[in-house]
């Protein structure tokens, strides 16, 4: 219909819900705005023809700006033919396009491709890594907590602290001691990440160890915490703050008082 020969139309393709004309300005080499423009629009038709002329668009290796409006495509039409496509792309080059990945499988929330992601885990690529277990934490459930237990030792702080968050996310209670060895972590961000799990987990057993986390951490779960987190833990988390009230560190002593105000 169009070739490269003449420029479609794509506001008049998409006003006629022309999905065939779409389709084929998905494959006009000589503007990839138009690749673009025709990949959203068939998106918001929303039309299962174009699920696989638009798979066959993910690969385009030449702009990236194409393959962030397909895979947004994908998502919005909600075919599960997309899902293993979108399983590639969550290493892609080009971070918009991994996010973009990343959210249409959470928001599928197709169970089938747990496994998968757990086999991710083990990666040789971190980026791999860290995306499968963001993605588990949202949709992993149970059967990704051992799992994401182990991702605690990996050699990778964003893998660490994105397996830290993922279990704060689940809320089993198996993830409670293997995260307060985490906040012991020489990363910041992965103590920080592993106290806040702990408190959304809500696990008591993580109150004094939190506590000593800000004790023996000189940048480690921020004073103020105490006032404004281990309060969720209710009666339980009493004594503990009544002996962090005699602590040396007057920023330690003030935060209990908040907290147990």
């Amino acid at each position: 219909m169009f070739g490269n020969i003449f420029k479609p139309n794509v506001e008049n393709l998409a006003a006629k819900k022309d999905i065939d004309g779409l389709i084929k300005a998905l494959s006009y080499e000589k503007d990839y705005a138009v690749r673009s423009k025709a990949a959203e629009a068939l998106g918001e038709i929303g039309d299962e023809r174009a699920v696989e002329p638009l798979i066959s668009s993910l690969t385009d290796p030449k702009n990236i700006v194409v393959r962030r409006s397909v895979v947004k495509a994908l998502g919005k039409i909600g075919d599960k033919r997309a899902l293993e496509p979108f399983l590639t792309l969550i290493n892609d080059s080009d971070k918009l396009v991994r996010s973009y990945a990343i959210d249409e499988i959470i928001q599928m929330g197709d169970q089938s491709v747990i496994d998968h992601l757990i086999s991710n885990l083990k990666d040789a690529n971190p980026g791999m890594r860290s995306s499968a277990a963001e993605i588990l934490g949202k949709i992993g459930g149970i059967s990704a907590v051992e799992p994401l237990i182990s991702s605690l030792k990996d050699s990778n702080l964003d893998v660490r602290r994105i397996a830290v968050r993922a279990l704060g996310e689940i809320g089993d209670t198996r993830a409670v001691e293997p995260l307060i060895v985490a906040l012991k972590d020489p990363d910041h961000s992965v103590h920080t990440a592993a106290g806040d799990a702990l408190v959304r987990i809500g696990d008591n057993r993580a109150i004094t160890p939190l506590i000593e986390a800000i004790k023996n951490t000189p940048r480690g779960y921020s004073a103020n915490s105490i006032a404004v987190n281990l309060p969720k833990f209710g009666i339980p988390a009493v004594e503990p703050l009544i002996s962090a009230l005699k602590d040396s560190n007057p920023e330690l002593r003030r935060n209990a008082v908040l907290a147990l105000g």
